[in-house]
């Protein structure tokens, strides 16, 4: 048997109705009788006309014939056509196939064309079927050839023929036996490793003797149904490739939502974090001067509305820079977050303790009944700071200057409750420290001899300007110098800059003095600039009351043509309370220096905005981190994620970044990692003790004339070190 291979071979049913269609001679297209084959076989529409194909791989046939002797292949070509000059092979099993190009007899079919290859053996046409599926040139159509075959070697071919191409099309070219036996076998046992093997369509088997146009109809129908599962299959594949590109991209948006949702929960922590800050002291964790202010305010309207009173405690540290100096300041964070400790014990849960500056606290007292209960108060406070402080394994005593302020009898706004506060600290201060002074007139009355004193040294050149560097944290090079006021005032000797800058605002004189410290440091800046030895740019600082000024722009342009300086030379820094104050006039005025070339600088960034969207309102260029954020990121990783926030989101909107305060190398240490991990170059400049303080004007010039930038940040540090050591 040239169909038997194996008697293990596999075997799978294949029936006459439904699963096998017989085409008997008789059925001719355009018959008029009812059709004599079975009721189960599906009909062949007989009528229509053969779709037109091209000549191509999908014609290719493939013929078993299993006796040499037979003339199915011989059939077959004279009916698909003639056979090619090529050399045949109509030998036994195993010898060499045999192939030939066939055009259609039909005029119908004109167009189609068939590849006809024969063998005598199913193992070498398996082989063959694998050949081609592998190529991608499969076998569209098999005639199998089973006269005096028995059914279980046909059965076997036909599911060996659907195992190596499930997709081929089956004709069975047999007799009644034949059709008759494939119907029975249903029940044979095949193979269990290719039982599951499924046969796509049905094989339809075709009686003897061969019928030219059955024949043909049939072939063109099979190869139809082949080419169109063929484009079914191809179009499966590309929705499955679809599909799997669809899920890919499904995963690739949930991951990018999931980065979204998380990198939008990290800038909302950040914000919150920021927003927290700006109300709090970075170190303590205290309410800070804004929100002092905030609760003062609020604490009045209560007391008005209850006809109570309140006293406002403000507490400066005596001989605080004496402290830090023997104990370091790593101590000397520990010891005032101690004091914070302390003094919220000590108080009341409806009392506010807050930081107002570096050795400087301040306490909201609710309901006091009169001015001895606030003294009583202030001398606890007094006492519990004078009380030692166990500290890193030292005992540290700490003295303070205490003044005390009372609504409504000193003042019934929240501003003059401060100015009262503070005049009985400087009092207490410099009465020795260690005291208690009420504030009832002390402002009002130092305040009027202090404006007048401050009329006096603006007419005699009485204050001078010290220089800070700021300088590039890449390469060395100074960038410029922040001008800073100083006043040494004759009675009562070196004022703190902002006890001057009070006076100023709250008498009036801001803008004198404004404008007379832009004009000094320019005209410094450009003395500078005729040496070769200026920097890029000046700094100075700008208050609200500056800002607000209707001419602002213009006398700032009228000081730049004076000095003959560009407007990009200077740099102009305001807090973020003073551009908040109001918020349309702050807008306004800072594109108006924007638009004329000057360099607009958010100082103290941190300490006063409520929200980051503010930041979009202002032309501004960089922002300088206030000290408070970063003079713990050496010891604090949460103050150092802090500022690594801060400078990824100024990143985000394309500002630069100065950092001040910085005081050790340690610190310079942080920074560098930050800067490792993704945020390169965004810490564009730094300024702090570390690298000079501020200087006088000498000084400054003696800095600027022999320090060579370009040598890194360490080599700058060391360079100035020695210039001002000597």
């Amino acid at each position: 048997m040239a169909l038997a291979t194996d008697p293990a071979s596999m075997c799978a049913p294949s029936s006459d109705s439904p699963d096998a269609s017989v085409i008997r001679p008789t059925d001719r297209p355009g018959d008029a009788q009812p059709s004599t084959h079975d009721d189960d076989a599906p009909a062949i529409d007989a009528t229509r006309s053969p779709t037109p194909h091209t000549c191509a791989a999908s014609r290719r046939v493939l013929v078993v014939e299993a006796n040499a002797d037979h003339s199915l292949s011989a059939d077959l070509i004279r009916i698909l056509g003639h056979l090619n000059d090529a050399d045949t092979d109509t030998g036994g099993a195993g010898r060499r196939p045999t192939s030939a190009q066939c055009p259609p007899t039909t005029a119908e079919a004109t167009e189609t064309q068939f590849s006809v290859d024969t063998t005598h053996d199913i193992d070498t046409g398996l082989r063959m079927i694998e050949t081609a599926r592998n190529a991608g040139i499969p076998y569209a159509l098999a005639f199998i050839d089973a006269i005096e075959e028995s059914i279980e070697d046909v059965a076997h071919a036909i599911h060996r023929i659907s195992h190596a191409d499930p997709e081929a099309q089956l004709l069975i070219y047999g007799d009644d036996k034949t059709i008759l036996g494939l119907t029975e076998i249903n029940n044979v046992v095949v193979r269990p490793e290719i039982d599951d093997v499924a046969i796509p369509s049905p094989p339809f088997v075709l009686r003897e003797p061969l019928d030219q146009e059955a024949v043909q109809l049939v072939a063109l129908a099979l190869v139809d149904r082949w080419s169109l599962r063929r484009t079914a299959l191809d179009l499966e594949a590309q929705v499955r490739g679809l599909e799997h590109r669809l899920d890919a991209y499904a995963s690739a948006l949930k991951d990018s939502e999931k980065a979204l949702v998380q990198a939008t929960s990290e800038r909302r922590r950040a914000e919150d974090e920021f927003q927290y800050l700006a109300t709090h002291d970075a170190l303590t964790r205290l309410a800070n001067r804004v929100l002092l202010h905030d609760r003062l305010r609020h604490s009045i309207e209560q007391a008005r509305r209850y006809q109570h009173s309140l006293a406002l405690v403000s507490i400066d540290l005596d001989h605080f820079k004496t402290v830090n100096e023997r104990h370091g300041h790593a101590t000397c964070d520990r010891l005032l977050n101690r004091i914070a400790q302390r003094l919220q014990k000590l108080m009341r849960r409806s009392d506010t303790v807050a930081r107002t500056g570096g050795d400087e606290f301040a306490i909201i007292v609710e309901r006091v009944r009169d001015e001895g209960e606030a003294r009583l108060i202030a001398g606890r406070i007094l006492e519990a700071i004078g009380a030692p402080f166990d500290v890193d394994g030292r005992s540290i005593v700490v003295t303070g200057s205490v003044g005390v302020s009372i609504y409504p009898q000193d003042g019934d706004h929240a501003d003059v409750l401060l100015r009262e506060a503070e005049a009985a600290v400087f009092a207490a201060r410099n009465g020795g420290g260690g005291r208690i002074e009420r504030g009832s007139n002390l402002w009002a009355n130092s305040s009027l001899n202090l404006r007048n004193d401050l009329c006096q040294a603006l007419e005699t050149d009485g204050l001078q300007l010290v220089y800070q560097p700021v300088v590039a944290f890449s390469s060395g090079h100074i960038v410029s110098m922040e001008a800073l006021i100083r006043w040494h005032h004759p009675t009562h000797g070196n004022l703190p800059p902002l006890d001057l800058v009070r006076v100023a605002e709250t008498e009036g004189l801001m803008p004198t003095l404004g404008t007379w410290v832009l004009d000094r440091a320019c005209a410094t800046f450009a003395g500078w600039h005729q040496r070769g030895i200026a920097p890029d740019a000046i700094a100075v600082n700008v208050s609200a009351h500056q800002l607000h000024h209707g001419d602002f722009a213009d006398s700032v342009q009228r000081v730049l043509s004076r000095h003959r300086l560009r407007p990009h030379q200077l740099e102009l820094e305001l807090t973020e309370t003073a551009a908040t104050e109001d918020l349309a006039a702050s807008s306004a005025a800072l594109r108006q220096l924007s638009a004329l070339g000057v360099r607009v600088v958010i100082d103290d960034f941190g300490a006063g905005f409520s929200s980051l969207r503010r930041l979009r309102e202002f032309a501004v260029r960089a922002l300088k981190i206030d000290r408070y954020f970063t003079e713990n990121i050496a010891v604090n990783v949460d103050d150092a994620e802090i500022v690594a926030a801060i400078i990824a989101m100024a990143r985000s909107l394309g500002l630069e970044v100065v950092v001040e305060g910085v005081e050790t190398m340690a610190q310079v240490d942080v920074l560098r990692e930050i800067e490792e991990r993704g945020f390169r170059g965004a810490c564009s400049r730094v300024q702090g003790y570390l690298i000079a303080r501020p200087l006088w004007p000498e000084q400054a010039e003696e800095v600027l004339s022999r320090v060579r930038g370009g040598g890194g940040f360490d080599a700058l540090v060391s360079q100035t070190a020695d210039i001002l050591a000597r």
